[in-house]
């Protein structure tokens, strides 16, 4: 268990509040209509820097390499994508599936923190990081058709006899 190892209830306190504090803090600057660019340039950073270390930490040592590549390349690719399309002043916006990757990612690793800290995790949290993957591939084809979608929009149409 993470009471097990010195500071491990800090470890759990701490992820559990960042956690919860990045599931809301678009909402509640979307209700105080405080929303700013920093915020949302920061919430994607953040979001990665909560997660990301835990799910190399984890993958790496229990020996689930290909989970660890589909998480990591597609969150690579996704960063990428935002930020180039960011560059361009069109940013993307959150959608579900990103939101719903990060609640069940989340998840796992509070399990993982709480119940199952070991060199190998159960199943358990394996397979919702199993989920997490099926969620965050549903995440870059929304983007990608979000941005299909904005580019057909921005085409001006040919004029005749030009």
């Amino acid at each position: 268990l993470i009471s097990d190892f010195p500071g491990g209830i800090v470890l759990m306190l701490i992820f559990v509040f960042a956690a919860l504090t990045d599931l809301f803090d678009g909402s509640v600057a979307r209700a105080l209509n405080k929303e700013t660019d920093f915020g949302a340039r920061i919430d994607v950073v953040a979001d990665k820097l909560l997660i990301l270390p835990l799910v190399i930490f984890v993958l790496f040592n229990s020996g689930h390499y290909y989970l660890l590549l589909a998480l990591l390349l597609p969150e690579f690719f996704n960063g990428l994508y935002a930020l180039y399309w960011r560059y361009k002043k069109n940013p993307i916006p959150v959608n579900i599936f990103g939101k719903a990757k990060m609640t069940v990612e989340s998840f796992a690793f509070a399990f993982i923190i709480l119940f199952d800290f070991s060199t190998r995790p159960s199943w358990f949290p394996i397979l919702l990081l199993y989920i997490g993957f099926i969620l965050l591939s549903f995440d870059t084809i929304a983007k990608i058709l979000y941005t299909k979608n904005l580019i057909s929009k921005t085409k001006k149409p040919a004029t005749k006899g030009s």
